[in-house]
């Protein structure tokens, strides 16, 4: 058995070809060989080294579990040999927690992050993360340069790319919370990576699929490399990612070059498209998958959102008005919140139907989180703008959110005559969606009257017309609320029905 280690990953991998020839010389031999990447040889098995395991930080987090967490085991070795006096406390086990996961469990972080508890509190040490790079430096002098910074670690691998991989590697930290191959293809094109990389022109005018081979083969490089991490996605779709470290690094060195601009006008212009492409969809029985596909992306939408809100502020707006079902469906309230009050705030070119967009998310999320007096600003305000431009649906929405406010202060009088009105316009639009919301609304304030067969009639015509729209979230809403009026009626059985039905939609 031999071992080859030490020494730098070039030297083992530039003797590939003279380990394929001793395993065959010596039969029944093995090579454990420590590399960066593989070799690449038929008969080898790759073992990766993963990073150390992290601690949860969720809502259920445990003391107890943290300190049994490898990486925090780490941490506290390294810290008490700086100063002994350190230990992991119920009070600071969070914030340890939370350093650990933020390094991504690499073990070089975690030591040199450890090492600032000479002068550094837990907390202190996790609010000079937004800058590791210069925070994690200071490893013992007898070690090479690599390993005594993660700058210089992280420096070390890239310096070993070709001129295209390290193109590529810039490019890709554009990135926030992984890609799909399709997605970087797009992003990389964009953003003018063609004029760099000639295996890429080269493709561009040959059978189809050969340049995004020509990436894909690029990316597993980077990923044979460790400085790509594949990942998976929903309906089996392959995802890659940098660890948030290396993508610190990698975005550094990106925005340095001429091309920073570019590549992140491209990140966002894409993820635009793909949020504008799903909008519509997120009212029908397809909005589960383009929910779930927008999640996967949230990262970057929120990239693309803080770009561009500083470089384009346009295309922040529309972004902000295209994932707003995503804001109010998947709870993301003060967030959605935060980002419409930001777009507002500013002068910002933008088309009346955007803005509405806009104000009305923030209204809703604003009803959602209590704050009555703000919504009813911005309800007000998005119900002048569908005015002005004739905007019947807009018009029908805003009076509806009104009238979500009037019930909320118990004037039912005035929630029944602003719905009444919002019917009106929804069926001038032919908007089937709008009249099922307002038969909702209105049976709603018939349920606050105790007038449950009104409440009862209304439920079961917005319920008909969800079924027929096939919009699952709306069906099982309505589901809930007719078998809450049988159930008034006491007509349990019915009522029944209808639960059991809402609970399997």
């Amino acid at each position: 058995r031999t071992d080859l280690q030490g020494g730098s990953s070039e030297q083992v991998f530039d003797s590939a070809t003279k380990i394929a020839e001793l395993l065959e010389d010596l039969p029944g031999s093995k090579v454990l060989a420590t590399s960066r990447e593989l070799l690449h040889l038929s008969m080898e098995v790759e073992y990766p080294v993963p990073p150390l395991g992290v601690p949860s930080i969720a809502d259920d987090f445990c003391p107890d579990e943290t300190r049994r967490s490898a990486s925090v085991v780490l941490f506290e070795k390294r810290a008490r040999q700086v100063n002994p006096g350190f230990s992991v406390t119920d009070e600071n086990a969070a914030e340890i927690a939370e350093i650990c996961t933020r390094l991504d469990g690499l073990p070089l972080a975690i030591e040199l992050a450890a090492a600032r508890s000479k002068f550094l509190s837990p907390s202190e040490i996790l609010a000079k993360l937004d800058d590791r790079l210069s925070l994690l430096t200071g490893g013992a002098k007898d070690l090479p340069d690599r390993q005594r910074t993660v700058r210089g670690a992280i420096e070390w691998s890239y310096d070993l790319l070709s001129d295209e991989e390290k193109d590529l590697f810039r490019r890709l930290s554009v990135f926030a919370g992984g890609f799909t191959p399709s997605s970087a293809e797009s992003v990389l094109i964009g953003s003018g990576i063609s004029e760099s990389i000639p295996e890429i022109r080269e493709a561009e005018g040959s059978v189809w699929g050969e340049r995004s081979i020509v990436i894909l083969d690029m990316i597993t490089s980077l990923a044979d490399k460790s400085l790509l991490v594949p990942r998976g996605g929903h309906d089996g779709v392959r995802r890659f990612g940098m660890l948030d470290t290396v993508r610190e690094y990698a975005s550094a060195v990106l925005t340095q070059t001429e091309d920073a601009r570019s590549v992140h006008l491209s990140h966002a212009e894409f993820f635009l498209e793909l949020a504008e492409t799903a909008s519509p969809h997120l009212k029908s029985s397809g909005a589960p998958k383009w929910l779930r596909r927008l999640e996967d992306e949230h990262d970057n939408l929120r990239a693309a959102l803080k770009r561009s809100l500083e470089n384009v502020p346009e295309v922040a707006a529309r972004l902000a008005a295209a994932i707003r079902h995503l804001w109010t469906t998947h709870g993301h309230l003060h967030e959605g919140r935060s980002w419409s009050a930001q777009i507002l705030s500013r002068n910002i070119d933008m088309s009346d139907t955007v803005r509405w967009e806009i104000l009305t998310v923030y209204g809703n999320l604003s009803q959602f989180q209590g704050d009555v007096e703000k919504a009813q600003m911005l309800y007000e305000e998005s119900l002048a703008v569908g005015t002005r431009s004739g905007d019947k649906i807009q018009i029908a929405q805003s009076l509806r959110g009104l009238a979500a406010l009037a019930y909320m202060k118990d004037d039912f009088e005035l929630a029944r005559n602003l719905v009444e009105r919002a019917i009106e316009h929804s069926r001038d639009a032919n908007d089937e969606f709008g009249l099922a919301a307002s038969f909702a609304r209105l049976a709603d304030v018939a349920n606050a009257q105790d007038d449950f067969e009104a409440a009862r009639d209304l439920s079961a015509k917005a319920l008909a017309i969800y079924r027929k729209l096939d919009y699952k979230e709306g069906i099982s809403a309505k589901l809930n609320n007719l078998g809450a009026a049988l159930f008034a009626l006491g007509d349990y059985g019915e009522a029944r029905k209808c639960f059991d039905e809402a609970l399997s939609t």
